[in-house]
C-alpha cells in the first residue's frame, strides 16, 4: 500500500515538472511576434509603404475589410475600396496568418495580431523613425524588434 502511494506520488510529481518545463520552454509573446515578424516582414513592409503612400493619416483596416479591400478613412469619415488589387491578395494573406486590424494614426502603423476588450498586441512601425505613438490606444509596453523601426507592442 505505501508503495503504490509513492509510486502515485512521483508520478503525480513527474507529470507536474513536465507541465511546468513545457509552460516555461514556450516562446513569450515577444518572441511569437519577432518570429511572425520575421515571416512576414515583406508583407508588413510593403503594406506599410502603401499606407504611408495615401494622402490619409488615420486609417483602419479591420479584419472584415482585409477580406474585401477596404479601409476606414477617419480623415473623411468614409470607407474607401483599395483599387490595387496585389495589395488587396496582401490584406488577405495577412488575415489568414492571424492580423485582426492595421492601423495608421500620425507617426505609427499598427499591426494587431490579438486583442480583446482590455488589451491588445503586435507590430508596431514608426513612420518618421521616432517612438510609436497612437492617440486610439494606450501602449503600455514598447519593445525594438529586428528591423530598425519595428516594435512589439502591448496596449490597453
Amino acid at each position: 500500500m505505501k508503495k503504490d502511494l509513492v509510486v502515485s506520488l512521483i508520478s503525480v510529481f513527474i507529470f507536474i515538472f513536465i507541465v511546468v518545463m513545457v509552460f516555461m520552454l514556450r516562446p513569450t509573446r515577444m518572441e511569437r511576434t519577432e518570429q511572425h515578424f520575421n515571416r512576414d516582414y515583406e508583407l508588413l513592409v510593403t503594406i506599410s509603404e502603401f499606407m504611408v503612400g495615401t494622402s490619409y493619416s488615420n486609417i483602419r483596416i479591420g479584419r472584415n475589410s482585409m477580406e474585401v479591400g477596404e479601409m476606414t478613412v477617419f480623415d473623411i469619415g468614409n470607407r474607401i475600396t483599395i483599387e490595387d488589387e496585389s495589395i488587396i491578395e496582401i490584406l488577405q494573406e495577412l488575415r489568414t496568418r492571424g492580423y485582426n486590424v492595421i492601423d495608421k494614426e500620425d507617426n505609427t502603423i499598427i499591426f494587431q495580431r490579438w486583442a480583446n476588450r482590455h488589451m491588445g498586441w503586435g507590430m508596431a512601425f514608426s513612420i518618421d523613425g521616432s517612438i510609436p505613438t497612437h492617440r486610439s490606444v494606450t501602449i503600455t509596453t514598447l519593445e525594438p524588434l529586428s528591423k530598425p523601426g519595428w516594435y512589439f507592442y502591448i496596449s490597453q
